[in-house]
């Protein structure tokens, strides 16, 4: 018997440069669109765990989570601003023009997109790195990111 070792090849990208092209923003959106798909994938299956079916819930929040930050920074980039290294969606949002603001606003007229926003904005650290601190109850509902990253990607991907 052969030891014989298999190479599987999953996928090829290209690291973005510090002054990114055009294609470069390109390839932002095309990532931010792989966490927003894993991120519903992840919220409509569930794993069966000790006879039991458990929801994905936390890589469906930090997938999300994640994809709309890269939404957000996307749209800074593309209109030539500098976007902030952290997650915090509440200043990158703050951050955005009118025109995409007052777009989520028209969209949701009943939803103040801030307090929304705000609502949602430290999920991505408060969950990806729990492990690195001390236990503390995060509060999610669904809803809001279910509102937030349909509008930040249709956005995007036009």
């Amino acid at each position: 018997m052969t030891d014989e070792k298999c190479t599987f090849h999953l996928a090829s990208f290209r690291v973005p440069s510090k002054n990114p092209d055009s294609d470069a923003l390109d390839d932002m959106v095309a990532r931010a669109n792989q966490f927003r798909d894993a991120s519903i994938r992840c919220f409509n299956s569930t794993v069966p765990i000790a006879e039991q079916n458990q929801l994905l819930v936390f890589p469906h929040v930090v997938c999300g989570c994640f994809a709309c930050e890269m939404y957000l920074k996307f749209l800074l980039k593309k209109d030539g601003k500098k976007a902030p290294r952290n997650h915090s969606l509440i200043e990158l949002w703050a951050m955005q023009s009118d025109i995409i603001k007052n777009g989520f606003q028209a969209k949701y007229i009943t939803t103040n997109i801030d307090d929304l926003i705000r609502s949602i904005s430290d999920h991505f650290i408060k969950i990806r790195y729990n492990h690195e601190m001390q236990m503390e109850t995060v509060h999610f509902g669904e809803d809001k990111l279910a509102m937030i990253l349909p509008y930040l990607s249709d956005v995007c991907n036009k």
